[in-house]
């Protein structure tokens, strides 16, 4: 009688077994014998998956990727993760459903519910029914201090906006960093102020504020906090919409008597009617706010005063 029996190891166990039924001798009983000879063959061999590697980590996940070794990609997986120099493993069955393809054709997979702060250790294997390949080799990587909490946006005006947080660190020796960028656009500009740049509220909330901004834009904004070389998580990013600007409360005070002759001129209240009437084109900049084309208008006029002296005259 043979029996294939099929191990882990990618190998099929086949048993001979030979029974010989109880006979009798010069008048004795003999015992049940049974005679059993294994033999031993590869069946599928799997190989680890390839390029298995971190690519993104968070304060609470994980993100690893790998090329797969299965072109009728049938194959699932079996992962690994332990805190850096534990004994035991984690060992993690997800369903192909958790497994994603990023857009260069590496597959993906997110450890989650982990730790602030903490080193882990992360492996994986592919599997075929019972047979498993190699893991592969073993990857280290430290999850990012939890971002700062409860990032708003406090107070907006046209040339400026300014967030608070709670910040988390006891011992308040963290730096920050702060990202700005124009809603839509790709870039982000980064601002690494000193801590003399950030104040504390009458409720305890650090804050800041991004100046130097332009009047009636959208803004993207988010921040991190850093302990040397090491950042936090990002916050979640908030949009706002910087106010219209009021061009005779942000003028120079040397122009003073400047800005009140030029709302008193003809040439004022004629701008005014036309841009009521929506006829913009007549300044060669359509499209731009009331409060903005007022604002170039005076600074034209201060840089050609002799022709705003002609329209007093």
């Amino acid at each position: 009688m043979n029996i294939y029996i099929p191990d882990k190891k990618g190998f099929k166990l086949t048993l001979n077994i030979l029974l010989l039924k109880k006979f009798r001798v010069n008048g004795h009983t003999d015992d049940f014998r049974r005679l059993v000879t294994i033999s031993r063959g590869p069946t599928v061999t799997l190989h680890s998956p390839k390029n298995f590697d971190i690519v993104e980590c968070t304060d609470y996940s994980i993100t690893v990727k790998w090329n797969i070794n299965d072109p009728d990609d049938c194959l699932d997986y079996e992962f690994h993760q332990r805190v850096q120099g534990s004994a035991e493993w984690n060992i993690l069955t997800p369903s192909n459903a958790d497994v994603s393809t990023n857009e260069k054709g590496y597959r993906e997979y997110k450890f989650q519910n982990l730790s602030p702060e903490t080193y882990y250790e992360l492996r994986m294997c592919s599997c075929d029914n019972y047979v498993k390949s190699q893991y592969t080799e073993c990857k280290t990587q430290r999850t990012l201090k939890t971002a700062p909490k409860n990032f708003d946006i406090v107070e907006c005006t046209d040339y400026s906006i300014t967030v608070k947080w709670n910040i988390n660190d006891p011992d308040e020796c963290l730096d920050y960093e702060f990202h700005q960028r124009l809603q839509g656009s790709g870039e982000w500009n980064i601002l690494t102020p000193s801590n003399a740049d950030v104040s504390i509220n009458e409720k305890g909330y650090r804050e800041y504020k991004f100046q130097n901004l332009s009047p009636e834009t959208y803004y993207e904004l988010r921040m991190c906090s850093c302990d040397n070389y090491v950042k936090s998580q990002y916050t979640e990013c908030k949009t706002q919409r910087t106010l219209e600007t009021d061009f005779l409360e942000n003028q120079n005070v040397e122009w003073k008597e400047e800005k009140k002759w030029f709302v008193q001129t003809n040439a004022y209240n004629f701008i005014l009617r036309n841009l009521e009437k929506g006829d913009s084109d007549i300044l060669e900049i359509p499209g731009m706010g009331k409060s903005m084309l007022l604002l170039q208008i005076a600074l034209f006029f201060k840089c050609h005063r002799r022709l705003l002296q002609n329209l007093l005259s």
